[in-house]
């Protein structure tokens, strides 16, 4: 989410390392550099993104040409490897420059290098087995894979929703702002609850998709099967925090 940057920085760095090399490479994109496991354990953990990726390739956009550098960042891209084992991709985008380009037309692209490198995969325009994000900054092209298929700011507790409800993102950022990490957090206000719901799993360390483990894609990552449930499981070992959420 666009504004809340700095929740998704200590969230990060909280997780997986204080030393995280984490870089704002656009409105609501950021880039963090993190072992396979790490990134495995914040996908599973976040409470403040709605996306996270693995990146593929990376190319630099030299005069405004970015059909250009699509294309060479595509054909970087160890396709075979990337797509190993996937019947089938759709394709998004995150634009953050005046590219003048539509998803569609980044995904033609995409696809006549896939269908040369990667033979086989069913191309599609809508989320299937895997989800390739291509994200587009005035100096950069990012060619991603998605590490999960459902939207990651969703949550279970969100089953009566009115006009003001929160989104899970939206509150954890805003009970991160208080900066506590001890003591007492009191909502006067919280009608829905969504503040003091993402407050308390934060302070208890549970992921919000505990029970939707299949909703994470871990395969780029190397896990599948019975390694992403060890993987996962580990990520299940935290110490709560000495935090009391009361609301009213």
């Amino acid at each position: 989410n666009r504004g809340i940057e700095h929740a998704v920085v200590e969230e990060v760095r909280e997780l997986c390392s204080e030393k995280a090399e984490i870089r704002i490479i656009g409105p609501g994109v950021l880039h963090a550099e993190l072992s396979p496991e790490k990134a495995a354990l914040y996908v599973y953990r976040c409470q403040a993104v709605e996306t996270v990726s693995a990146l593929l390739g990376k190319s630099n956009v030299n005069k405004k040409d970015f059909f250009g550098a699509i294309e060479a960042c595509a054909k970087d891209v160890n396709w075979a490897k990337a797509l190993n084992g996937v019947s089938s991709v759709a394709f998004s985008s995150v634009k953050d420059a005046d590219s003048g380009m539509t998803t569609p037309e980044i995904a033609d692209i995409l696809s006549n290098v896939i269908k040369e490198k990667a033979p086989g995969v069913n191309l599609v325009y809508k989320e299937e087995d895997a989800s390739i994000v291509v994200v587009l900054t005035n100096d950069n092209v990012f060619i991603c894979r998605k590490l999960h298929k459902q939207d990651l700011s969703r949550r279970e507790y969100r089953v009566f929703l009115d006009r003001d409800s929160l989104r899970g993102t939206i509150a954890y950022a805003a009970f991160r702002r208080t900066g506590i990490t001890k003591g007492a957090f009191l909502d006067p206000f919280c009608r829905s609850g969504s503040v003091v719901i993402e407050a308390a799993m934060y302070a208890q360390g549970l992921a919000p998709h505990r029970y939707h483990r299949e909703w994470l894609d871990l395969r780029p990552l190397g896990f599948s099967g019975d390694e992403k449930e060890k993987v996962l499981d580990g990520a299940e070992k935290t110490t709560p925090k000495d935090i009391i959420v009361m609301a009213r």
